[in-house]
């Protein structure tokens, strides 16, 4: 490891930071034993929908609560399949953002996307990440529980 640092700036760390939990601007990460109905999913964390499409038929698998601008500052392309955990079933929770711009940007942009996207308690949401989602078929949800009770609804789901 010292090696890597010395030589080549951490380089080829950086390319299994995916094996930690703990990756900056990942707060908390989940697989669920068991699918969850996206409609009871957003239910449950007293989530309204934005976008005007949206496929009730589809499951969450687990989820990742991730501190939207840590992650946008230190996320490197390598980084970006971290926030998928073991399955792109998910829910991606951002939280600590302002409008929400530029988190669906990057989701636009990657081929890799999650089931579900939910703004955690944003200053307002910009309308133009609404018109991403529904570019994308992907649900866009806004919720304003407290982070705390946020969580422990998360983690409870892949307890029940």
């Amino acid at each position: 490891m010292e090696i890597d640092e010395k030589k080549n700036n951490g380089k080829i760390l950086r390319k299994y930071q995916f094996i930690t939990k703990n990756q900056e601007g990942i707060l908390d990460i989940m697989e669920y034993p068991y699918s969850v109905p996206i409609k009871k999913f957003i239910k449950e964390i007293r989530g309204k929908l934005l976008t005007s499409k949206m496929d009730m038929k589809i499951n969450i698998k687990g989820f990742t609560l991730v501190d939207g601008i840590e992650t946008i500052k230190t996320i490197n392309s390598t980084g970006y399949s971290t926030l998928y955990g073991w399955s792109t079933e998910r829910a991606l929770i951002f939280t600590g953002i302002r409008y929400g711009r530029s988190p669906m940007v990057a989701i636009r942009i990657h081929p890799v996307k999650p089931s579900l996207v939910v703004y955690h308690n944003p200053g307002a949401v910009d309308p133009l990440a609404i018109q991403l989602a529904d570019r994308e078929n992907m649900p866009l949800v806004v919720t304003n529980m407290s982070l705390d009770e946020l969580r422990q609804k998360l983690v409870t789901f892949g307890k029940e």
